[in-house]
C-alpha cells in the first residue's frame, strides 16, 4: 500500500508542470484555451489523465483533516478519494454536454464537451486547498453526528460562529463563481452558445450538479472516513 502511495504521490509532483501551464492559461485567458480545446480532436485520453491528476491534488489537500480527525492516511482511502472525485467530474461533465446538446442545441461533441470540464476542473482543486479549513470542521461533525438530519445544520453553524471558518467559506463560494464564470466561457466557446443559451446550460447544470453532489457525497464521504477512522 505504501508504494501505491508513492506513485500517487510521484503522479501530483510529476504533472506539475502541465498543472501550472494551464491554470494560468485558464485564470489569465479561458476564450484561448477552450478554443484550442475545441480544435483539437486527439484529447480524451489526456484530459482524462489530467483530471485523475486534479483529483489527486485534491485528496491530497484532504491530508489535514485525515490526520486532525484521527482518519489512517492509508493508500485505498486516497485511491477511493481520487477514483470518486474522478467519476464525479465525469458524471458533472456528461451531463453539462446533455444540456447544450440535446436541451438548447449546442454543437460540441461529447469528448470536446466533457474534455473541457475535465480541463476547467484545475479550479476545483484551487477550491479545495482554500477549503481545507471548513473541511477539517465539516470532517469532525460528520464523523460526530453521521447522517443525522441536523448534520447539514451544525455545520453551518460551526462555520459561521468562526471567523476563520467563515473566511474561508467566503473564499470558496468566490472560488465556485470563477468556475460558474469560467464554465460560461466553456459552453460558449465549446457549444458555440450566445451569453443567454451559455447562462441557461450552466445555471440548469449547476443546479442538477449540486443536487447530484449534496445526494451522493456527503454518504460516500461519511462511509469512507468511518472506514479509516482510528
Amino acid at each position: 500500500m505504501d508504494d501505491i502511495l508513492k506513485k500517487i504521490i510521484d503522479t501530483v509532483l510529476g504533472g506539475f508542470s502541465d498543472f501550472f501551464r494551464d491554470i494560468s492559461l485558464v485564470f489569465s485567458d479561458p476564450n484561448v484555451f477552450f478554443k484550442e480545446i475545441k480544435n483539437n480532436n486527439d484529447l480524451f485520453l489526456n484530459s482524462s489523465f489530467y483530471a485523475l491528476f486534479v483529483t489527486s491534488i485534491i485528496a491530497v489537500f484532504r491530508t489535514p483533516s485525515f490526520l486532525i480527525n484521527d482518519i489512517s492516511t492509508d493508500a485505498i482511502l486516497y485511491i477511493s478519494e481520487i477514483v470518486y472525485s474522478w467519476f464525479i467530474f465525469f458524471i458533472c461533465g456528461f451531463f453539462l454536454w446533455i444540456v447544450c446538446r440535446f436541451l438548447l442545441r449546442g454543437t460540441g461533441s461529447f469528448v470536446h464537451s466533457v474534455s473541457a470540464f475535465f480541463y476547467a476542473s484545475v479550479v476545483l482543486s484551487v477550491i479545495s486547498f482554500l477549503e481545507i479549513p471548513t473541511r477539517i470542521a465539516r470532517d469532525e461533525i460528520l464523523i460526530r453526528d453521521g447522517l443525522a438530519l441536523t448534520t447539514a445544520e451544525n455545520m453551518t453553524t460551526l462555520i459561521h460562529n468562526n471567523p476563520y471558518l467563515y473566511a474561508s467559506e467566503i473564499s470558496v463560494a468566490l472560488g465556485y463563481l470563477f468556475f460558474l464564470f469560467l464554465l460560461l466561457k466553456m459552453v460558449k466557446s465549446v457549444h458555440g452558445f450566445g451569453i443567454i443559451r451559455s447562462i441557461t446550460s450552466v445555471v440548469i447544470s449547476f443546479v442538477f450538479i449540486s443536487l447530484f453532489v449534496s445526494w451522493l457525497q456527503r454518504p460516500i464521504n461519511y462511509y469512507l472516513l468511518m472506514a479509516f477512522h482510528n
